[in-house]
């Protein structure tokens, strides 16, 4: 009965993890600027890889590829021809290109956001600039324009805000640390241009933005909280089901969503297709802790369910919070191998990683589990 019941399992969360990377969808940045600027830099500042060397590349014309890799919700469109002496056919690549992706019936494949990049060190806004930023303005796409490689200068800054965009977000970036004179300039501007990016991409493609980049962390856990509630709730209306004796379906699909929802935010099932792999091992393990009686955060110590209740029911307000509080462990957990980019260990690792986390902040996690969902 163990074994059918785990292999039922692992569809669910099969179905949960598809249903998480397909909800996220596409975001499809255009990145214009002449080569040198810093383009490759900043993309790999915002999203934590180089797209233009690990993504797969196919020419969209001439003058403009896209990158992607299969594995991310992450599209970059490079205007690699972008061009001073030519600027009316590297004006001409980004109008076709967009008129044409504004063919497809599919949202996934519009351009969704536009950063055009100007070097501070140039001192100018060439006509290229101020051509492309018309174009863009008039075909009704977010823009913004980035003050690449910006150490401070005041005066470039006001030529951009006056000259080029003057309806247009500008925002000066120091993508990665440099060294004048002996000192050291820090990292400036990332945060902003992600915060920025977020609020003017269309609201349904905001959660793929929010997963690809790994700028700002702040935007993710925001994320994960609304998801890690959204599914309390649901799991709080779930039909009741004692503690020995059975699991509660809807309880089981709730939590695999859960799981598969906070992957696909922080780019683990993404990044990692052995992680899904993973997570399985991860439902059985705590399944099989409880004979066949799948409460996880009883299983992990989270929630004592039957510490407190006795013979308490499973759903209803107690199945809500136990919801909450395995999310927010499974968050807190997994999330460290996230931020260092790295796959997720073995299932056992990750269940003693998971008692470790709750030990470590056993009242933050009994505290969860005591709010009302």
């Amino acid at each position: 009965m163990f074994e059918k019941d785990l292999d039922a399992l692992n569809a669910v969360f099969d179905a949960a993890n598809r249903k998480a990377i397909d909800k996220l969808g596409k975001i499809n940045i255009l990145v214009a600027g002449l080569a040198g600027v810093g383009k490759s830099t900043l993309i790999n500042a915002v999203f934590g890889q180089s797209v233009a060397i690990t993504g797969t590349g196919f020419s969209q014309t001439q003058k403009i590829e896209a990158h992607e890799n299969p594995n991310s919700p992450l599209r970059i469109y490079d205007t690699r021809g972008f061009e001073i002496a030519n600027s009316q056919a590297t004006v001409g690549a980004v109008r076709d290109c967009i008129q044409r992706l504004r063919g497809s019936t599919d949202a996934n494949d519009q351009i969704h956001i536009t950063w055009t990049c100007v070097l501070e060190q140039s001192h100018r806004i060439e006509p290229v600039h101020q051509n492309l930023l018309s174009l863009i303005r008039s075909l009704s796409v977010p823009s913004i324009v980035v003050i690449t490689q910006a150490f401070g200068e005041a005066e470039m800054e006001q030529k951009v805000r006056e000259l080029a965009v003057p309806n247009d977000g500008v925002i000066p970036v120091l993508a990665e640390p440099k060294t004048l004179a002996g000192h050291t300039l820090p990292v400036r501007g990332v945060d902003e241009l992600v915060q920025r990016s977020m609020h003017l991409v269309p609201q349904a493609h905001r959660a793929a933005f929010i997963a690809a980049q790994t700028a700002c962390w702040d935007l993710k856990e925001v994320e994960i909280a609304k998801i890690i509630n959204r599914n309390s709730m649901l799991a709080a209306g779930s039909a009741l089901i004692p503690v020995p004796g059975g699991h509660s379906v809807a309880l089981i699909g709730l939590q695999a969503a859960l799981i598969a929802e906070i992957n696909a935010i922080l780019g683990i099932s993404l990044k990692d297709e052995g992680s899904k792999e993973v997570a399985k091992g991860l439902f059985g393990i705590l399944f099989a802790k409880m004979g066949g009686t799948l409460v996880f955060t009883e299983a992990m110590k989270a929630v004592p369910v039957v510490g407190w209740f006795g013979a308490a029911l499973i759903g209803g307000p107690i199945g809500g919070a136990a919801t909450k509080a395995f999310g927010h462990l499974y968050y807190k957990t997994v999330s460290e191998y996230a931020r260092r980019n790295l796959p997720l260990p073995p299932p056992e690792i990750l269940a003693h990683d998971m008692e470790r986390t709750y030990e470590a902040r056993k009242g933050y996690f009994e505290a969860l589990a005591r709010e009302p969902v």
